[in-house]
C-alpha cells in the first residue's frame, strides 16, 4: 500500500483544495495537514480516501464519491443516519482495515506523527525526496529580549482599541481593568516546558508558535530553532529567501546541518503535528532524539493567551456582530424572497468584518480563521459554505466561525462562536435551551480550579435533565444513549492562537482550569431537521467570569 498526502495529488484527483474546502484543517493552524485526508492506494489498484468523520459531509459535497471514503475519528452520532457512515478508531485502525501487508509506504511530506502511528502496526518505508534546488539554509540569531521588545511593541494599541470595543456592553464593565501589555512569560514558561520534556533545544515550523518565538510573521520555508542554553532564537530559512531579521549567524547545507552546528546532538522538541517525515528522520539521524512537543506547546499558548486578552475580545466581539449580522440577513432573505444560498450568508458575513473594523477603528487586521456554514437539509455534518439553497423548508442554518486578530502578521488573537437560525417552534425552544446551559450550565460555572471533565459532565446532566422535552420536540430519540454519545465530543476548549486540543471540557481531561483562562462553550446538535450550533466565549477573570461574546 501506498499513502500520498501531497494536497496537489489530492486537488488534481478529486478536484477540490483539502486546505480551503475543508473545516479542521483551518481551524488546525498549527497542524492542517495532520487533518487533511490521505489518498491510500492498494496493491491491486484500488484507491481510497482515507478522511476524519467530521469531513464526511463536505467530501460529500465536493463530489468525492462515497465508496472511495474510508472514515476514521468519529463524529457525534445523535442521528441514526449518521451512524451509517462507518468509523474507524484512528487513522491507523483505517489503514489496518484496507490491507493486510506488512510492509506500506508513504510519501516524503507525510506527516511525522501519523507515521510515528503506522510504525506501531507496519514497517514504513518513506519515498525518496527529489533532490530540493536550493537546499542550503541560512540562520539568523535574534536575542530573547527583542522579541520581547517586539510583542510589547506590536500589543501596545490593543487596549485602548479593546476598550472601545465593549464601552458600550454593560455586561463587561469591569473587564479592561485586566488588559496588560507588559506582562510576557513567554521564555518563562518555555524554559519551564523543556525541563519538562528533558529538551536542550526546540524546533518549531507552525505559524503560531513560530511567530510566538520569533515576533514575526510565519513565511513557508522557515523554521525558529531555540537553544535552552543560551535563550537565543534562531531563524533558519531557505537560501533563496531573502527578507528574514535577525543578526546573520552563517549559512549551512541543509537544516539538519544547521542545528548540528547551532546546538549540538541534545534531545530536540519537535512539532510532529507539522513537521513532515522526511525532515524528522534527516534530524533524527546521529545520537539526537526527537521528542514530540506539539501538544505541550499548545499547552504553552493556552496558559499564556490571557497576556493578549484585548486582542481575543476584539476577536470574540467581531465575531459575535458578524455571524448575528449574516443569520440576520439569512432570515430577511427568506422572509423576502423565500431562500438564499449558503454562500451568499458568508459573503454577507466577510462584508460586515469590514464594517466592525470601520465601526469601531480597529488598527489591526482582521481576517477569517474558519467558517463552518451549513444548511441541516443539506448535511448534518459540519463543514464550509457551499452554494446549497436554504429555503423556508430548512429546519435550521449553523453558523459556526472564528476570526483571527493580528498585527504585522503575527496573530494576537482569534475567537470561536456560533449562533444558528432556527425556522420552526420546536427548533427556537431548543435552541435557546441550549443556548441557556452554554451561559448557565457550562460558563456560569467556571472558577479557577474548576476541573474540565466535571465541566462536560455537570453539562451532559444539565440537557438530561431535559431529555424528554428534547424528544417531544422531535430533536433526539428515545433510543439514543445520549450520555454515551456526546461524550465522544467537547462542550468546550480553551481558546488563544487557535482553538486548544489539549484543554478541553471533555471526558478524560482531567484538567484545573488555570487562572486567566479564556475560551469557547458550546452545545452542537445534528438530529432530524436540525443542526444547531450554540456557542459563546468567556473569560475567566479576577472578581467574575465574563461572557465576551454575548
Amino acid at each position: 500500500m501506498y499513502l500520498d498526502s501531497d494536497l496537489d495529488h489530492i486537488r488534481r484527483t478529486y478536484h477540490f483544495d483539502p486546505i480551503v474546502e475543508l473545516l479542521i484543517p483551518n481551524i488546525r493552524m498549527d497542524a492542517p495537514k495532520l487533518a487533511t485526508p490521505v489518498i491510500a492506494r492498494c496493491a491491486d489498484g484500488t484507491e481510497y480516501v482515507l478522511s476524519r468523520q467530521q469531513e464526511f459531509g463536505s467530501l460529500l459535497a465536493r463530489s468525492v464519491p462515497e465508496d472511495r471514503i474510508r472514515l476514521f475519528e468519529g463524529y457525534v452520532t445523535l442521528d441514526p443516519r449518521l451512524k451509517k457512515a462507518e468509523s474507524a478508531q484512528n487513522f491507523a485502525a483505517a489503514v489496518r482495515a484496507l490491507t493486510d501487508d506488512k510492509v506500506i509506504t508513504v510519501d516524503p511530506g507525510f506527516p511525522y506523527s501519523r507515521y510515528l502511528a503506522l510504525c506501531e502496526h507496519f514497517t514504513v518505508d518513506v519515498e525518496a525526496r527529489p533532490a530540493p534546488t536550493s537546499p542550503r539554509v541560512n540562520v539568523f540569531a535574534v536575542e530573547a529580549g527583542d522579541v520581547l521588545a517586539t510583542f510589547a511593541r506590536l500589543r501596545a494599541r490593543g487596549p485602548e482599541a479593546a476598550a472601545r470595543v465593549i464601552a458600550d456592553v454593560p455586561h463587561l464593565d469591569g473587564l479592561a481593568a485586566e488588559f496588560t501589555t507588559d506582562v510576557d512569560t513567554r521564555f518563562s514558561a518555555l524554559d519551564k516546558l523543556a525541563g519538562r520534556l528533558g529538551i536542550g533545544a526546540l524546533l518549531s515550523s507552525a505559524p503560531p508558535n513560530f511567530s510566538e518565538l520569533t515576533g514575526s510573521a510565519w513565511r513557508a520555508g522557515v523554521h525558529a530553532l531555540w537553544d535552552r542554553a543560551s535563550g537565543t532564537v534562531f531563524i533558519l530559512a531557505r537560501h533563496d529567501m531573502f527578507g528574514v531579521e535577525g543578526q546573520p549567524v552563517g549559512s549551512y547545507p541543509d537544516l539538519a546541518a544547521a542545528v548540528d552546528a547551532l546546538v549540538g546532538q541534545v534531545a530536540l522538541g519537535v512539532e510532529e503535528h507539522w513537521l513532515d517525515v522526511t525532515t524528522a528522520l534527516e534530524l533524527r539521524s546521529g545520537e539526537r532524539r526527537l521528542v514530540p512537543a506539539s501538544m505541550p506547546l499548545g499547552a504553552w499558548r493556552d496558559h499564556r493567551d490571557a497576556e493578549d486578552l484585548p486582542f481575543q475580545i476584539i476577536a470574540a466581539r467581531a465575531s459575535r456582530f458578524c455571524i448575528e449580522g449574516a443569520l440576520a440577513f439569512a432570515q430577511d432573505r427568506l422572509d423576502s424572497h423565500g431562500g438564499v444560498r449558503e454562500n451568499e450568508v458568508y459573503a454577507r458575513y466577510l462584508d460586515l468584518v469590514h464594517e466592525f473594523r470601520r465601526r469601531y477603528e480597529i488598527p489591526f487586521t482582521l481576517e477569517p480563521f474558519f467558517v463552518n456554514l451549513h444548511a441541516a437539509d443539506r448535511s448534518l455534518y459540519p463543514g464550509p459554505p457551499t452554494d446549497f439553497r436554504i429555503t423556508t423548508n430548512t429546519g435550521s442554518v449553523k453558523l459556526d466561525a472564528g476570526l483571527k486578530v493580528g498585527v504585522n502578521g503575527v496573530v494576537l488573537g482569534t475567537s470561536d462562536m456560533a449562533r444558528s437560525l432556527v425556522t420552526t417552534p420546536q427548533g427556537r425552544e431548543a435552541y435557546e435551551f441550549f443556548l441557556k446551559v452554554v451561559r448557565e450550565d457550562i460558563i456560569g460555572t467556571l472558577t479557577v480550579g474548576r476541573n474540565c471533565e466535571q465541566v462536560h459532565h455537570d453539562a451532559v446532566a444539565a440537557i438530561m435533565r431535559n431529555r424528554a422535552r428534547l424528544i417531544e420536540l422531535d430533536l433526539l430519540s428515545d433510543d439514543v444513549d445520549f450520555p454515551a454519545e456526546y461524550g465522544k465530543r467537547n462542550v468546550g476548549h480553551l481558546m488563544g492562537k487557535q482553538e486548544s486540543f489539549g484543554i478541553e471540557f471533555k471526558r478524560g481531561h482531567d484538567i484545573a482550569l488555570p487562572a486567566r483562562s479564556l475560551g469557547a462553550a458550546e452545545i452542537q446538535w445534528s438530529y432530524g431537521r436540525y443542526s444547531i450550533g450554540a456557542e459563546d466565549m468567556w473569560y475567566l477573570g479576577a472578581d467574575k467570569t465574563y461572557i465576551t461574546s454575548m
